[in-house]
């Protein structure tokens, strides 16, 4: 079986989702995702509002993704959250409530620079 043909028959995008689907502990220690190329922004937004119903205590995101892409709102009410690390095309678009009570840890690498009209990463 050749590379290619097997690339073909285990898509990673889909390997993630199933394996979030399928996690069968209410808890989550860590979710690491390391992305480099597109995909589309509603498979991010699953994972990691997968990640956080199943309260994971450390996100590690590192996105080159082509475009930049605004996380979503949920990710900023987590009272499981402890480190929280984010690098790469991500904009951080602070909702008005932000509630991280368990949050000890916070970096943040190389983001998009800033929109100086909006006062946003972006």
């Amino acid at each position: 079986m050749t590379e290619s043909s097997i690339a073909g028959k285990y898509d990673k995008k889909s390997k993630v989702s199933e394996v979030l689907l399928l996690h069968n502990d209410r808890n989550l220690n860590r979710f690491r995702l390391r992305y480099l190329g597109y995909c589309k922004p509603y498979r991010l937004d699953s994972w990691i509002c997968t990640a956080t119903k199943l309260n994971v205590h450390e996100l590690d995101l590192d996105l080159t993704l082509g475009f930049v892409y605004e996380l979503p709102r949920s990710l900023f009410t987590s009272i499981n959250l402890v480190i929280l690390k984010i690098c790469g095309d991500v904009s951080l678009r602070f909702p008005t409530l932000v509630f991280l009570p368990s949050l000890k840890v916070l970096h943040l690498h190389t983001l998009a620079p800033l929109d100086k009209d909006s006062g946003v990463l972006a």
